[in-house]
C-alpha cells in the first residue's frame, strides 16, 4: 500500500521535471545566486542570510536546508537545466505521500482508507506548486521532515521527531505549528494519557523540548541571522479588521481551491476585503463553521485532522505576521495533509463504493495534475495561466515584462537584433504599466530590469538619437533614486551595477542642451562607486569622458580637474596590480594641463605627448587617433612655450599619420582628416 501511493504519486507528477525555470524566483535565488556555485563550507548557508540569494538578498526568508540542496545539486548536475531540481522535489513529494499513508495506519485506519487519504494529499493539483516550482522546493522538505516528525513522535520515538522537526524548520519556517500537531494526536487520538493523569509527563516528554526547540530556531533566526518574520510593514489592507476579512474569505477560497481543483491558481489571490459582510467572507464564516462543527462533533480522526488544518494555516494567516499575498497553493501544503484524515475516514465509512470509486477517482487527480503541471513548463505558460487567473494583476503585468526582457535577452544573445528589439518593446510597455501603477517600494527592481533591458538593446542596435539608452539612463537614475532614499530592496552589487551603468551612460549621452543634471548625475554615482567600492575595477575611460563634458560644456573648471584627479587615481591603482592606460592618462593629463583658470603644466603637457605615442604603439585600433593628439600636444606645448623643438615634433608626428595607416591598412576617415587638419593649422602650418 505505502510504495502503490509513492508510485503514484512518482508517476503522476513525473512531467513536473521537465519544466524550466520560471521567473524572478527561481532566478533570484537559484540560476544567479553564485552562493551555490560551490559547496565550500556547508555552515555558511546556516548563519549568513546573503547565501540565500546574492543577487538579491532578502531578510524575510531563512530556509537553509531549501538553500544548501540547491549548492549540492549545482554542484553535481550544474544549472544548465531545472529537472535534477524538479527530480528532488518530486521524489520527495512522493516520500511525504507514502509516510502520510503510514500515519494514517498508525491513527488507525485499514489499508484502503489509508490509501485512499495518502492518494488525496499526493495526487492533488494543490501541490503541483511544491514539485513544479523550483523555488517551492523549501515546502517539499518542510512537508517531509513535518510527517515524519509527527510518525516519530506518534511512535514514541521523541529524540528522533525532534531531530525530524529540526530539519523542518530550517526547511521553511511553516513548521513551527508541529508541536501542536503533536499535541493533537496526545489529544484526539491517547487521550488516556491525559485521563490518567499522565499530562504533566507529557508536556515534559514531548510538548517542552519542541517548544523549545521552535523558541530556540526563532531566536536564532533573528538574532544571529538576521531574519525578520513579517514580509511587509504592515497588516494587508491596512488595518487587522481588513487582514481578518480578508483571510476568512480566503478560508472559502482554499475549500473552492482543494474541491474543485480545475483550472490555473497562478497568482489567484483573493482581493483585500473591507467588510465582514462581503459575500467571499460569508462564504468563509461557512467554511469555518463547518470546520468548528467538525472539530467539536467528528471522529477522533476528523477532529485531528481538522486541528491539523488550522493550525497549519496559522503560520500563514496574515494577521499578525503580514506576508506579501494573502493565499497561495503552497500555503496549502502542510494543511492538505491534515485533510487527509478526513479523507480517509470517508473512504472508511464509504465502503465498499468507496473501493470501486477509488480507480476513476484517482485517474481524474491525475489528470488534473497533469494539467495544472503545464502550466509550469516554462515562464511563458506560467504567465498565460496567471493572465486567465487574473488579467489586471500588477505582478503579472510586471512578470511580463521580465519574461519578455529575458527572452529579448535570449535572441540579443543569437545576434537576432531585431526580433530582440519588437520583443523588447513590447516587454518595456509591460514593465511602464507597472512602474504607473505600483507602489514606489515596488518599483526598484524593476527599474534595474528596465534599464537591464534597455541599455542591452539600446548598445545593439544603431541609432543615431540613441533614444532607448536615453531612456535605459533615466530607468537606472529612478532606481538610484530610490537606493539613496531608502526605498525598496537593493543590494550593495545591484547599487553597483546600476551606479556603473549611470557613469557609462552619462559619459555617452550628455546633451547639448541644458547638460548640467546628466553630468551631475554621472559624477554623484562616479563618487558612489569611488567612496564606497573604490574605482580600480571601474573603467576610468567614462570618468575621462564625464570630465572632459565637463570642460566642452562650459562647466567650472573646479569640477572639470576633480574628474581628472579621479581618474588619474583609478591609473595610478590599476597600474599597481599590473594594468595600464597610456591613452586614458594621457587625456586626462592633457585637459587638466590646459584648464584655463590656472598656469598651463608643461610637465604634465610633455608626459602626455610622451604617453600617447605609447598608446599608438601599443593598440592599433586608436594608433592614428593617439599620433593625431600626440601631435597636438606637442604642437600645443611649441605654441605655449615659444619652443620651436616641439612644434617640429607635432608636424612630424601629423605628417606620418597617413603613412601609418597605409602601411598597417587602418581607415583614415574623413572625421579624423578635419581633425589632422584643424591640429596643423594651430600648429603653424
Amino acid at each position: 500500500m505505502v510504495l502503490g501511493v509513492f508510485l503514484l504519486t512518482l508517476i503522476a507528477h513525473a512531467a513536473a521535471k521537465r519544466g524550466d525555470f520560471v521567473f524572478h524566483d527561481d532566478y533570484r535565488y537559484v540560476v544567479n545566486n553564485e552562493a551555490i556555485d560551490r559547496l565550500g563550507d556547508p555552515l555558511r548557508f546556516f548563519t549568513d542570510l546573503s547565501t540565500l540569494s546574492q543577487a538579491s538578498p532578502t531578510t524575510d526568508i531563512y530556509r537553509p536546508v531549501r538553500t544548501l540542496s540547491y549548492a549540492v545539486l549545482t554542484s553535481i548536475f550544474g544549472k544548465d537545466s531545472a529537472a535534477p531540481f524538479h527530480v528532488v522535489a518530486i521524489v520527495l513529494h512522493a516520500a511525504t505521500a507514502a509516510l502520510l499513508a503510514l500515519l494514517l495506519v498508525r491513527a488507525g485506519f485499514g489499508g484502503i482508507a489509508a490509501f485512499g487519504g495518502a492518494v488525496f494529499f499526493g495526487l492533488s493539483p494543490v501541490t503541483v506548486e511544491v514539485t513544479a516550482w523550483v523555488c517551492s522546493l523549501g515546502d517539499a522538505w518542510c512537508g517531509f521532515f513535518a510527517v515524519a516528525s509527527v510518525l516519530a513522535y506518534a511512535a514514541d520515538r521523541r529524540v528522533l521527531a525532534l531531530l525530524a522537526l529540526a530539519a523542518a524548520l530550517l526547511s521553511k519556517e511553516h513548521a513551527v505549528v508541529v508541536p501542536g500537531i503533536w499535541l493533537s494526536w496526545d489529544a484526539f487520538l491517547r487521550p488516556e494519557r491525559l485521563r490518567e493523569g499522565r499530562a504533566a509527563g507529557t508536556l515534559l516528554r514531548g510538548a517542552a523540548p519542541a517548544a523549545a526547540l521552535v523558541a530556540l530556531f526563532l531566536a536564532f533566526r533573528a538574532d544571529v541571522v538576521g531574519a525578520r518574520m513579517s514580509q511587509v510593514a504592515g497588516p494587508i489592507g491596512g488595518s487587522y479588521a481588513n487582514a481578518a476579512c480578508t483571510m476568512v474569505a480566503g478560508l472559502g477560497w482554499y475549500a473552492a481551491t482543494i474541491l474543485f481543483p480545475y483550472g490555473p491558481t497562478f497568482d489567484a489571490v483573493v482581493d483585500v476585503r473591507e467588510t465582514p459582510f462581503d459575500l467571499g467572507v460569508l462564504l468563509g464564516v461557512m467554511v469555518l463553521g463547518s470546520l468548528a462543527l467538525a472539530l467539536f462533533r467528528g471522529t477522533a480522526r476528523v477532529r485531528l485532522g481538522v486541528a491539523w488544518f488550522l493550525l497549519a494555516l496559522v503560520p500563514v494567516h496574515n494577521v499578525f505576521v503580514p506576508l506579501k499575498i494573502p493565499t497561495a497553493d503552497r500555503f496549502l501544503y502542510l494543511p492538505l495533509m491534515g485533510l487527509s484524515f478526513a479523507v480517509a475516514e470517508l473512504v472508511k465509512r464509504t465502503q465498499p463504493v468507496s473501493s470501486w470509486a477509488m480507480g476513476p477517482l484517482v485517474a481524474l487527480l491525475a489528470g488534473l495534475t497533469l494539467l495544472r503541471i503545464g502550466d509550469w513548463k516554462d515562464s511563458e505558460a506560467l504567465l498565460a495561466a496567471g493572465q486567465r487567473v487574473a488579467p489586471k494583476s500588477h505582478r503579472l503585468i510586471w512578470e511580463e515584462g521580465a519574461v519578455g526582457a529575458q527572452s529579448a535577452l535570449r535572441y540579443l544573445s543569437r545576434g537576432d537584433v531585431m526580433t530582440a528589439m519588437r520583443i523588447g518593446d513590447r516587454a518595456a510597455a509591460s514593465y511602464e504599466l507597472y512602474l504607473r501603477n505600483s507602489e514606489e517600494a515596488e518599483r526598484t527592481q524593476a527599474y534595474t530590469e528596465l534599464g537591464d533591458l534597455l541599455y542591452a538593446i539600446g548598445r545593439a542596435l544603431p541609432d543615431p538619437r540613441r533614444e532607448r539608452e536615453k531612456a535605459a539612463l533615466l530607468a537606472y537614475l529612478a532606481a538610484r533614486r530610490n537606493h539613496r532614499a531608502g526605498v525598496g530592496r537593493f543590494t550593495e552589487e545591484e547599487a553597483r551595477h546600476v551606479a556603473e551603468r549611470i557613469v557609462a551612460l552619462a559619459a555617452d549621452l550628455v546633451p547639448r542642451e541644458n547638460p548640467g543634471p546628466t553630468i551631475a548625475a554621472g559624477l554623484e554615482a562616479a563618487h558612489f562607486l569611488k567612496e564606497t567600492y573604490g574605482i580600480d575595477d571601474t573603467e576610468p575611460r567614462v570618468r575621462f569622458r564625464l570630465a572632459d563634458s565637463v570642460r566642452i560644456r562650459g562647466q567650472e573648471p573646479a569640477k572639470a580637474r576633480e574628474g581628472f584627479n579621479w581618474v588619474l587615481e583609478a591609473l595610478d591603482r590599476l597600474e599597481q596590480s599590473g594594468a595600464s592606460y597610456p591613452y586614458v592618462r594621457a587625456q586626462a593629463l592633457f585637459y587638466r594641463a590646459v584648464l584655463r583658470d590656472q598656469d598651463f603644466n608643461r610637465t604634465d603637457l610633455e608626459t602626455a605627448a610622451r604617453l600617447y605615442l605609447v598608446a599608438a604603439d601599443r593598440d592599433r585600433r586608436i594608433r592614428l587617433q593617439a599620433l593625431a593628439y600626440a601631435g597636438r600636444c606637442a604642437c600645443t606645448i611649441g605654441s605655449l612655450f615659444g619652443d620651436a623643438t616641439w612644434t617640429e615634433r607635432g608636424k612630424q608626428c601629423l605628417a606620418s599619420i597617413p603613412a601609418v595607416a597605409q602601411r598597417d591598412q587602418l581607415r583614415l576617415d574623413d572625421d579624423l582628416r578635419q581633425e589632422i587638419a584643424s591640429i596643423e593649422a594651430g600648429c603653424g602650418g
